[in-house]
């Protein structure tokens, strides 16, 4: 990672400060292609096989751009990079073991399904967190009065609890799926319109090529046997999956071989072949304004009067203050966290998209009482991070830290889920709450 420049520093009491009065944290990165300014990169290609270019007005000039990550893809990036940090051994766990929850420590809040073939979907890699039916849809133990028991998750005492939750009283995010509110969450299947929970997104992180030049693909390799584009219709034999054949006439009358019409070339199709650039640009935001609009409120032991708020009688009293405080605090202090694990993983993106920053990494707060800061590594901001919890636990908010393991209910929910995550994958996964 390269040395960010040496101005103030960050620490607990700069990060609650800014919540209570910033409008942002800001990191504006210049770039450029590891072979240089004259290195061709290839950003993500969309339906069509096309770029996403657009026009933008950067330093007062009106410039083309290509997108290189867009602000989905830069989300999930550092929704992996706090799984990796927080449970580096997630992909090796044992599906097989049912203490495989209860030996498993995570200091995040974390849910986790299996399905074959595929591994390990949790809620921060799942598209939705959360809401999507290869978590909903599955069974959890649930422990109460009559003992443990397997019950849906969407019926869960806990997913009840989270279903509930909104910005002015966003505890149950805090306490069970807290990165939902640095990343967002929005319960499309409600069907509540616009009273249902949603929650945008704090965190905001993209990449632009700047000033681009779009080039084109110069050839591909000569086919060994001499094979050109549209030189036949390919089908394949429903009675054997991984059997091809050019001549269906042959085939057609034989009962155990039914041709199904599998594809045929495109001749005249232009392939992408990348871009130049003048540099390329990573633009990360946190808005502190948005996390100012989340409230936690939390409930007192039960008394002969029930359970009572600890912020009735219409004042707003001290602890709230502190609470909300702490709370915003934690996930200004995990949000960091996520862009610092991602900084010191650097910038490849993909096959010939890799970048490496020009000169210092400064981090900007917009707003409050301004000024510059040193990001400094991922060790130095979870210990931030570790003392912000520490702070809202004093104030009775504290993560469940939970590992939890759904399984799916029925036998057919595999077959769809797998068919979902096929179709995600086909669509590049770029799902956005």
């Amino acid at each position: 990672m390269i040395e960010t420049q040496k101005t103030n520093r960050l620490s607990l009491e700069v990060l609650q400060d800014a919540v209570k009065s910033a409008a942002a944290f800001r990191l504006r990165v210049k770039l450029s292609g590891i072979g240089g300014g004259s290195d061709k990169v290839f950003p993500p290609t969309y339906a069509g096989g096309v770029y996403s270019v657009e026009d933008r007005r950067i330093d007062g000039r009106v410039v083309r751009c290509a997108l290189l990550d867009s602000v989905q893809s830069q989300a999930n990036r550092m929704a992996e990079s706090l799984l990796n940090a927080f449970l580096p051994s997630w992909r090796e766990l044992d599906p097989q073991s049912d203490d495989v929850a209860k030996t498993v420590s995570s200091e995040l809040p974390l849910l986790a399904v299996h399905i074959e073939n595929h591994g390990w979907v949790t809620s921060l890699t799942d598209p939705h967190r959360f809401r999507d039916a290869s978590i909903r849809d599955c069974e959890i133990e649930e422990t109460n009065k009559d003992g443990t028991q397997r019950v849906r998750f969407g019926d869960s005492a806990v997913a009840r609890e989270i279903d509930s939750a909104r910005t002015h009283k966003a505890t149950a995010f805090y306490r069970h799926i807290p990165t939902v509110l640095i990343f967002g969450t929005w319960d499309s299947t409600a069907g509540e319109g616009l009273d249902s929970a949603r929650v945008s997104g704090a965190a905001v992180s993209e990449i632009i090529g700047v000033d681009i030049t779009p080039s084109v693909c110069t050839g591909l390799r000569i086919d060994p046997l001499g094979i050109r584009a549209n030189s036949a219709t390919v089908d394949r034999l429903k009675s054997a999956k991984d059997d091809r054949t050019v001549d269906v006439d042959e085939d057609k009358n034989d009962k155990n071989k039914k041709p199904q019409r599998f594809g045929e070339g495109k001749p005249g199709a232009v392939e992408p072949g990348g871009v130049t650039m003048a540099y390329a640009l990573h633009t990360w935001t946190l808005s502190l304004t948005q996390l100012r609009r989340l409230q936690f409120p939390v409930e007192s032991q039960t008394t002969n009067v029930g359970r009572v708020s600890l912020d009735s009688n219409n004042q707003q009293s001290d602890c709230a203050d502190r609470r909300n405080t702490a709370a915003r605090t934690v996930l200004a202090a995990l949000a960091l966290y996520a862009l610092a694990l991602r900084q010191e993983e650097g910038y490849w993106l993909r096959s010939r998209c890799e970048l490496v920053p020009e000169g210092s990494l400064t981090l900007e707060q917009v707003g409050g009482n301004d000024g510059s800061f040193s990001l400094g590594n991922s060790e130095e901001i979870r210990e931030i991070l570790d003392l912000a919890i520490s702070r809202a636990e004093d104030v009775n908010l504290k993560w469940s830290q939970n590992f939890s393991i759904v399984k799916p209910r029925r036998p057919n929910l595999l077959k769809r889920l797998r068919r979902w995550l096929y179709a995600s994958l086909n669509s590049q996964g770029e799902i956005s709450a």
